[in-house]
């Protein structure tokens, strides 16, 4: 019985330190990481046969000398599964908890993951669909708005822009009534024509687009610019100014995004201008 006592302490020991050994390195490799990671299985089996052998343990200090085993066998293993059980359920449990804290992070990155990819196909499909509407914008101002006449190398934005402002300083001394209803007579000569309604919806299809899109506001600031950048002065100055007189939603929508990017001097008078200077995003 000595012997057997003197095993299992050693078997003990020896599983314990094994148990702890692997608990330890377990630690490091999770440090590696940088990430929760299941229990190993070998750590677990170590971790059930030290304290297996410690209930065994436990039960060779406890019992009486002149206790039978053979004879009471029985009461042996309701000692042994009593303390047992409950022990290495709870341990089966930590597992579990932890399996589902890995499962449940692993499925919080699946997520991000997935809604990242969904903004980085939305962003795609927007940058598609803007740089086709821009190219057609492009080849509309390249057909209509920017052929240079032979005799004076004058193209035909230049031409109508002129046209607009032409007698801006007149206009802008009238009241603000008088102002509109000027300036509105003018457009009307120059603008209220197929070319231009063609050119106005191309373009603004391109900036309600920026507006609507799914992205960042400074996504969609750039973008702007960008729609900006590609249409001449002229050509921001006949937008502006035939949605001022012809597009209420349009009008609002170039002065939100402070579209025309225009000095005063570009304007038909200075109540165009102070319209779209009050805009607000910058």
């Amino acid at each position: 019985m000595i012997v057997l006592l003197i095993a299992l302490i050693f078997s003990l020991v020896g599983v314990s330190g094994l148990a702890l050994y692997f608990y330890l390195l377990s630690r490091d490799k999770q440090k590696d990481k940088k990430q929760l990671m299941p229990f190993d299985s070998t750590l677990v089996a170590w971790w059930a046969a030290a304290f297996a052998l410690l209930v065994c343990f436990v039960f060779f200090l406890l019992f009486d000398q002149d206790f039978v085993i053979d004879n009471n066998i029985g009461q042996v293993g309701d000692f042994v599964g009593g303390l047992t059980n409950p022990i290495l359920s709870f341990i089966a449990l930590l597992v579990l908890l932890r399996t589902t804290m890995i499962q449940t992070a692993e499925a919080r990155k699946t997520a991000d993951f997935l809604e990242r990819q969904m903004r980085f196909i939305e962003r795609e499909k927007f940058e598609g669909t803007f740089f086709q509407i821009l190219e057609r914008l492009e080849a509309y101002c390249e057909i209509h708005y920017r052929q240079a006449d032979t005799n004076t190398g004058v193209t035909e934005g230049d031409k109508i822009s002129r046209m607009i402002n032409a007698n801006s300083i007149a206009h802008s001394k009238l009241s603000p009534r008088a102002q509109y209803k000027a300036v509105k007579g003018v457009v009307s000569g120059l603008l209220n024509n197929d070319i231009c309604i063609g050119f106005n919806n191309r373009a603004l299809r391109a900036l309600r687009l920026i507006n609507n899109a799914d992205i960042p506001e400074p996504l969609k600031r750039s973008f702007s610019s960008l729609l900006t950048d590609s249409m001449y002065p002229g050509e921001r100055k006949i937008l502006a100014h035939y949605s001022f007189f012809y597009n209420r939603s349009a009008r609002r929508l170039l002065r939100e995004w402070r579209f025309p990017r225009l000095k005063e001097h570009a304007f038909a008078s200075k109540l165009t201008f102070q319209y779209y200077d009050n805009g607000v995003k910058k």
